[in-house]
């Protein structure tokens, strides 16, 4: 798969980081994910990952507490669960670290991708 110009320019950024670089954008839009938890995290996990190419898609549950799981639908990788809990700010810093770690996971990885 090669990324088109728009879509270069889109990621431009990300590309220029080295641990993703232009392979690891490319493992990065190939692949889809499935967000369930609470609306407003899996809202602000959606976002997240869309910005960095992952297609998404969230489950229909209304579910208002409890925490987010990340389902890889292209690749091997185990649900990612992360811990919300009541405090507002500590549930955003783990949900924006957990999905980092997440996504240089993805950048890195050889041949577990599909052509989505």
């Amino acid at each position: 798969m090669d990324l088109d110009n728009r879509t270069l320019e889109k990621f431009s950024r990300q590309i220029l980081v080295d641990d993703i670089g232009y392979d690891g954008q490319v493992r990065l839009v190939s692949h889809r994910v499935l967000i369930s938890g609470p609306l407003s995290w899996r809202l602000l996990a959606a976002r997240y990952l869309a910005a960095a190419g992952i297609a998404t898609a969230q489950s229909g549950d209304q579910e208002q507490t409890g925490d987010v799981r990340i389902r890889l639908l292209s690749g091997p990788l185990p649900d990612l669960v992360i811990a919300t809990g009541p405090d507002v700010g500590r549930a955003t810093v783990n949900i924006g670290l957990a999905l980092t770690g997440f996504l240089l996971t993805l950048a890195s990885m050889e041949g577990s991708h599909d052509s989505a």
